[in-house]
């Protein structure tokens, strides 16, 4: 970080200067001061909050990180959701989710197949664990509903190989894990899906600290969004996507069933979601929205 101060001197003489700290990262502490001597407009994108919950030494410690950057950065927050607002004091703040940039001319929702998407980091503070339960109950049963169901998995994370053995098991509905792929070899994966399934726990440690990018993804590329009700998801999708209340398999089930049931309402909601992530997120709106909260004026 230290070699990045030279640049930092050369660039403070341009007259529409800002620079953005990610996260409130230690290491940075150092550009932090130098930025804030120089004159930049200083901003922090907290994307992940802290959970600092002890009174131990070290926590205490962790405490003074965060009001340096609380303190430097005078000239506005982006956060990943709302709920981080409570996490720092700085004011002005905007919320940035993202840009939705898919391809939705794929057709859907034309056969009796249904495709879920699981993708990301597969572990337990990420729905892991509840997928796995509901697709062996599902297994166990065998509703008429769910003979058309199908999952596919990719990513990584400790949760990987339960799916990978749930994947050599036989029965319905069937799992394929890719775990990771190539960016061509994912979106070729996602064009073949209508679900995507957004599924960090309801009050776990990433319910209000993050925000699921994975939702503007899905939506903006025509699926439609199977979430949690967490974080901003239902505030920036409302109507335009299915959500859990709970950490409930038989509500998941619940939820599935009714979308493989009524597949001309799901392919509604989907379109109503695809709608919202576009209107929010669309590259142009949300690439203005930022150059504004940054500078402050218009092009």
């Amino acid at each position: 970080m230290i070699g990045l101060l030279q640049p930092l001197r050369r660039l403070s003489r341009h007259p529409r200067r800002a620079v953005i700290f990610y996260n409130r990262i230690p290491a940075y502490l150092p550009l932090l001061h130098a930025s804030s001597r120089l004159g930049y407009r200083s901003f922090l994108d907290l994307e992940d909050g802290e959970v600092i919950t002890g009174r131990s030494l070290k926590e205490r410690l962790a405490r003074i990180v965060p009001a340096q950057f609380d303190r430097h950065c005078r000239d506005g927050a982006l956060l990943a959701c709302s709920a981080l607002e409570a996490m720092t004091t700085i004011r002005p703040v905007h919320c940035y989710y993202g840009t939705a940039v898919g391809n939705v001319d794929m057709p859907r929702w034309e056969t009796n197949r249904i495709t879920c998407l699981m993708s990301g980091t597969l572990a337990p503070d990420t729905g892991a664990l509840l997928l796995i339960d509901v697709i062996r109950r599902l297994r166990t049963r065998q509703p008429g509903w769910a003979s058309g169901l199908y999952f596919e998995v990719t990513g990584k994370g400790e949760s990987l190989s339960a799916f990978e053995q749930l994947a050599a098991e036989p029965g319905l509905p069937l799992v394929r894990v890719h775990g990771r792929t190539s960016d061509a070899s994912y979106r070729e994966i996602l064009r073949g899906c209508e679900i995507g399934l957004a599924l960090k726990p309801v009050g776990g440690a990433l319910a209000d600290t993050t925000f699921p990018s994975k939702v503007i993804e899905f939506a903006g590329s025509g699926l439609l969004v199977l979430s949690t009700d967490i974080s901003d998801v239902r505030r920036l999708l409302g109507d335009g996507a299915r959500y859990l209340e709970r950490n409930d398999p038989e509500l998941l089930i619940e939820r599935l069933a009714a979308i493989a049931t009524d597949r001309e309402a799901a392919a509604r909601c989907a379109r109503q979601g695809r709608q919202a992530a576009e209107y929010h997120c669309a590259p142009l709106r949300a690439g203005e929205d930022l150059r504004r909260f940054l500078f402050g004026e218009r092009a």
